[in-house]
């Protein structure tokens, strides 16, 4: 039991301050301080993770970011998954991708699927 205290005692620690500006969404999660702290306004069931992750969101939803500067600029995309160090960093508004690796689908913009 005292194993499991500490560990939600440590992911409580790691998400203070994450999103920060976020106003109407409870459902986002974060573990980066500055990981989707910026620009999210009603973006919802999000998950971000990494210094700059999720950086730009406005509206997107149901999209997971981690790595470092990954989904960087998406604004209204939904249903992306990032995974790896600037994927999918240049996505805007687009839906459905899935990138993992370091910089993939780095210049993806509108692209779905």
């Amino acid at each position: 039991m005292k194993s499991k205290l500490s560990i939600i005692a440590l992911v409580m620690l790691f998400n203070m301050n994450a999103q920060v500006t976020n106003t109407l969404s409870n459902t986002d999660t974060t573990n980066h301080r500055t990981a989707s702290t910026n620009d999210v306004v009603t973006g919802s069931h999000n998950t971000a993770s990494g210094a700059g992750a999720f950086e730009s969101n406005r509206t997107g939803t149901h999209n997971t970011a981690l790595g470092y500067k990954a989904l960087k600029d998406n604004s209204t995309g939904t249903h992306n998954t990032a995974l790896g160090s600037n994927a999918l960093y240049s996505n805007t508004i687009g839906q459905s991708n899935t990138a993992t690796g370091l910089n993939a689908l780095y210049s993806n913009e509108e692209g779905n699927y």
